[in-house]
């Protein structure tokens, strides 16, 4: 393709550059930064090359991951666990010797509590609702105050609820949060992420890191001046890396602080559990708060939660929550409609988060041993900490205060001035240098201080107390050896300067970026400070990220899903795959791998694939995979493990979008994931056009057009969305479209962001899923000749684990400086949940002839496979035989896209509801059917083109059904009998039951002449212009003087209130339903066989009329 001459306004970027990325670059997550990245190099260098450095393994004393280090997990949780993972065991004799009792009983109502048992669906944005109810009931239990299930947001441990409120709160650079220094720095790289200040107050080491409210003002006001709007106070307790628990007294100050001068209060409160002194206690700040007699809407507080601490240290099972209190409703809302871009948290960690507030209590069959477990845990951690930290205090130039809680210490080092004269000869700040010389005198890994911050001129290392108690005594010893030798030898290590600095990996870091504070700048007046203060007092929906306020409210079709949802609709969900559920019920209860009964319970592959799994080994099982699906070499240092496909494009915006002159190529239609991370990220969405009349093919002179035209208003496009299988279109790309797209993507420099999660939902024999990496090397690209992120998920295919959260992104074609900042991103969240990257590798990986399971997971997958290609040909051919409609073969993905050929009057109804009209068409749908479609508004479409959204994945029975009541009630036909009356009269017909309906029946402005007054009809005056009525009449409805619906039975006395009228509706629809399945058994409809049903979809015409007899 001959590229144009690029003119001044083209901005044609060569190549993905870290400069793009700037708000990335200035964030540092220390804990899992430079060092610890040159720990696993040295650990990886053991594995191949034993005894080539002065020890035999690397002590990781840096992370917060207990299990890792060798704590195990509280048997009753992971029993629980396994049996949700796995219900079938629960209908099995042998259960009953493995598992206690009350984790029987205890998973049983936790299934009973998810909608059709299904661990592998998407739950609820917010949670699942049963689990929030026992995560309050644990709030209440803990504080003495009540806790509601509505306040509770269940997350993938506590920081996407963080990135959450810095969404929301941050709009600007002039937007700050005051945070602790030292501070955990997902707070300082979340700010930095989200492009705000950080406000810095100091804990007081001198008085046990203490909070200093008179710091915390002093800071406070100073920032105020320099026209920072202070959104929020972040407050760590117990506290991260200090150790510290803070004082009830200290508490109160602080919350009448955030009361007085109208701050949010954040409350990480993470390491409720892990308190080592007894002259202290934890003490929630809810508690706090309403002790001191400050109600709900007195104080606007967050609390964070998570199960990666405590005495149970799941990190990788990704739980936790946030209990959100003292929001207005409206800005509940916009904290929803974040959490919903998400979809959900992973559904293990949902039920950990519930088990964790909610644990065995006496007289429980477990209580004696989960106790056990607990205190055992809790004494260990206390001695360990009380071992480093009297080691700490016996070294020259070493202080270290009390750890009272958490699981670190943050010892003080006095570095003599030539070594930090040897740092700043290295380009290092001094602790890092410290910790550095550490890790490769002795393999023990440790935080610098500077990564959390310190007041300037001090310098500490963090230490966790989580290696196992046996290793502690080595790790003093170490420790002490080197900082005496440190000491001692500093002299002679610094005249060879050039021996200490040659290794690689000082050369390749050059620098630790400090933490960014607020920067200077021309004071306000005090009227204007005044108007600060006073704005920071109250949290409204204007006050937070205009951002955020853009986002569209559509997640599965906003309104529709709303209305759904309060009519209590749901569809059911693919059942998941048995030898998958067996690996991961035995990888998360490992006892049972030593129990005999396992073999008579689970699959022998099963077993052998569960004794096998190795978290290191996961992504060399995912690349092995993908070598295996496209015949070409795949590497695990390109995949990174994500939480479903949704988490890693949002990295992807992180890094790819500076601001709105950034701009990424997206298709429409297409998933609204796509168009509402651009605008969280304020980039311009430059759209293509998908050729519904090419059954939904990309059109690549439409796509160049649209590139150019970008590029001509300024516009960095930066990167190609494409969807493959597509959704909501269902289409499967031909090779030759894939080869114009990888070519566009080469000549034009632009990232190929390839979404291909539905790659086994192919229902056509003409076509198959190509990845875009096997097309791009199949026409000769290198790695080097093309930026290619691929994104898959287990939430789609025959498997249909949603609410696994499992995913990955393979990221080829980067440069090592750009990969670091994907790192960077990436490591902000921690990691991925550890049941969702198993199951990725599965999926990737699954059982091959001569395995045990192999006959019964084929059969599951092609039952699966071949049912939702029955269902999609049934509901393709239904569409096709309705008036005003048209549908495309679903040739792939999981949904259809019917196109709506609606009627003048509906679209003018739509509007006088001020809604779209495919959205008016699925609210009708819904109302007078049940059908929960997402109108195609939600994902784009051509102008003056309407489409619903379908999803094939109904079980077969219920599409029977599905098929039958959209044949029963055509909305247009429906709408076509409407006729206007007198712009005084308002006739509703028996027939429509809907609110929303009178509704737009009374607001619309339909066009047409004017008739007389209706018969035995009731005039009044209103604001009605025109009104509607069917040739049945039954109902007057009409608004009062203070806008109120009024409606009333013709030449009957009584008003209705719309109680009275929903008691009708609801006696109606049983007799309607009562009267449809009376009329279904008399046609046949419900006898039908599915195996002629899916002969009859073959022929359209046919089909519709043998449905309407």
């Amino acid at each position: 393709m001959r590229k144009p001459q690029l003119g001044a306004a083209v901005l044609r970027p060569r190549s993905l550059s870290i400069r793009w990325a700037h708000r990335v670059l200035n964030c540092e997550y220390a804990v899992r930064g430079e060092i610890v990245i040159h720990a696993q190099r040295l650990q990886q260098q053991l594995q191949t090359q034993p005894g080539s450095l002065p020890f035999d393994e690397i002590l990781y004393c840096n992370i917060g991951n207990p299990q890792s280090l060798g704590q195990k997990p509280v048997t009753f949780f992971r029993e629980v666990i396994a049996l949700c993972d796995h219900p079938c065991l629960l209908e099995k004799e042998e259960t009953k010797s493995l598992f206690s009792a009350d984790a029987i009983s205890r998973a049983t109502t936790i299934l009973a509590s998810i909608p059709g048992r299904a661990t592998g669906a998407y739950s609820h944005s917010q949670g699942i609702k049963g689990l929030r109810d026992a995560i309050a009931a644990g709030i209440a239990s803990r504080d003495g105050y009540p806790a509601n299930a509505d306040d509770i947001f269940l997350t993938d441990g506590a920081s996407p609820g963080v990135h959450m409120m810095m969404q929301l709160l941050l709009r600007n650079e002039k937007d700050g949060i005051l945070c602790p220094i030292p501070q955990y720095p997902l707070y300082s790289a979340s700010i930095a992420l989200h492009g705000g200040a950080l406000v810095p107050y100091y804990l007081n080491e001198s008085t046990g890191w203490g909070l200093e409210i008179s710091d915390l003002k002093k800071q406070l006001e100073d920032s105020r001046l320099k026209g920072i709007d202070v959104r929020a106070l972040v407050v760590i307790n117990p506290g991260n890396p200090t150790g510290q628990v803070l004082a009830e007294e200290n508490q109160r100050d602080i919350v009448k602080f955030c009361k007085n001068e109208g701050l949010v209060l954040l409350a990480d409160e993470v390491y409720q559990e892990n308190i080592y002194v007894d002259n202290k206690k934890f003490n929630s700040f809810k508690k706090i708060a309403r002790s001191m007699g400050y109600n709900e809407d007195d104080l606007p507080l967050v609390s964070f939660q998570s199960v990666s601490k405590g005495y149970y240290g799941e990190c990788g099972k990704r739980g936790g929550y946030m209990e959100i209190t003292g929001f207005s409703a409206p800005v509940r809302e916009q904290i929803y409609k974040v959490a919903s871009v998400n979809l959900c948290s992973n559904i293990t960690g949902q039920i950990l988060a519930s088990l964790v507030m909610n644990p065995p209590k006496a007289g429980d069959a477990s209580y004696a041993s989960y106790k056990a477990e607990k205190d055992g845990i809790l004494q260990s951690l206390a001695r360990r900490a009380k071992a480093l930290e009297n080691a700490f205090n016996s070294l020259e130039g070493i202080t270290c205060n009390k750890t009272e809680g958490a699981m670190y210490l943050f010892p003080q080092l006095s570095l003599p001035q030539k070594a930090i004269d040897a740092a700043k000869a290295a380009n290092k700040a001094p602790d890092a240098f410290y910790a550095l010389r550490l890790l490769e005198a002795t393999g023990i890994v440790v935080v610098p201080g500077s990564g959390f911050g310190q007041v300037p001129g001090t310098w500490h290392i963090r230490c966790t107390i989580l290696p196992q108690e046996e290793k502690i005594p080595a790790i003093i010893s170490r420790f002490k050896a080197f900082h005496e030798g440190f000491m001692a030898a500093l002299e002679a290590h610094h005249r060879h300067t050039g021996s200490l600095l040659h290794s690689a990996f000082l050369a390749r870091s050059p620098h630790l970026t400090s933490l960014t504070y607020i920067a200077g700048s021309i004071a306000p007046s005090p009227a204007a400070n005044e108007m600060l203060r006073a704005a920071a007092r109250a949290l409204t929906v204007s006050s937070l990220n205009p951002k955020v306020l853009a986002l569209a409210d559509h997640h599965l079709g906003g309104l529709v899903a709303r209305r759904a949802q309060s009519m209590q609709q749901e569809l059911d969900a693919n059942p998941a795959s048995h030898p998958f559920s067996e690996v991961l019920a035995l990888c998360n209860h490992p006892h049972l791998l030593d129990r005999s009964e396992a073999s008579f319970m689970f699959s022998s592959d099963a077993i052998t694939r569960a004794r096998e799994i190795g978290i290191e080994g996961l992504r060399d099982a995912i690349a092995a995979g993908i070598a295996s699906r496209d015949g070409l070499p795949s590497y695990s240092e390109d995949i990174f493990l994500t939480d479903g496909a949704a988490a890693p494009v949002h990295m992807m915006m992180h890094l790819l979008i500076c601001g709105k002159k950034d701009g990424i190529l997206c298709p429409i239609p297409s998933h609204s994931l796509y168009t509402d991370s651009m605008v969280l990220r304020g980039a311009t969405l430059v759209p293509y056009y998908l050729d519904e009349s090419r059954g939904w093919s990309v059109n690549i002179s439409d796509l160049k057009k649209q590139l150019d035209g970008a590029r001509a208003k300024g516009i960095a496009v930066r990167g190609l969305v494409v969807v493959n299988p597509g959704n909501p279109t269902g289409q499967v790309l031909v090779e030759e479209n894939q080869c114009e797209i990888v070519e566009l993507c080469k000549n034009e420099c632009l990232v190929l962001l390839a979404d291909e999660v539905y790659q086994e939902n192919i229902y056509t024999d003409q076509k198959k899923f190509n990845s875009f990496k096997k097309v791009a090397r199949s026409i000769g690209y290198g790695e080097g000749d093309i930026s290619l992120v691929s994104f898959h998920s287990v939430s789609n295919g025959y498997y249909g684990e949603c609410g696994r959260r499992g995913g990955y992104m393979e990221v080829t074609g980067f440069s090592s400086e750009v990969r670091g900042e994907v790192y960077k991103v990436a490591s902000l969240s921690a990691c991925s949940n550890i049941s969702g990257q198993i199951l990725m590798s599965l999926v990737m990986n699954p059982p091959k002839v001569g395995d045990e399971s192999y006959p019964s997971y084929r059969a599951e997958r092609d039952s699966i496979l071949s049912s939702l290609s029955c269902c999609a040909e049934a509901m393709v051919s239904t569409f096709n035989s309705m008036e005003g409609m048209t549908c495309n073969k679903a040739e792939g993905g999981i949904s259809v896209f019917p196109s709506v050929r609606l009627p003048p009057r509906a679209i003018e109804a739509a509007e006088a509801m001020n809604t779209e009209p495919d959205v008016f068409y699925a609210l009708r749908l819904l109302e007078s059917t049940g059908i929960v479609v997402v109108p195609g508004s939600v994902f784009g479409q051509v102008p003056g083109t309407w489409h619903f959204r379908c999803t094939i994945l109904p079980q077969e029975e219920k599409t029977r059904q599905i098929i039958s009541r959209f044949n029963y009630n055509s909305m247009p036909s429906s709408m076509d009998s409407l006729r206007c009356y007198s712009p005084h009269t308002i006739l509703i017909p028996k027939t429509i039951r809907s609110r929303n309906l009178i509704r737009a029946s009374m607001d619309s402005s339909f066009s047409g002449p004017e008739s007389k007054k209706a018969p035995n009809s009731v005039s009044f005056t209103s604001k009605v212009n025109k009104v509607y009525e069917d040739k049945s009449m039954g109902i007057l409805c009409y608004t009062d003087e203070s806008g109120e619906l009024i409606c009333e039975g013709f030449d009957e006395g009584p008003r209705l209130t719309w109680q009275d009228m929903e008691k009708i509706n609801r006696e109606k629809e049983l007799k309607a339903e009562e009267d449809r399945r009376e009329r279904m058994m008399r046609i046949g409809v419900a006898g039908i066989d599915w195996s002629s049903l899916r002969t009859a979809v073959s022929k359209p015409v046919s089909m519709g009329e043998e449905l309407k007899k």
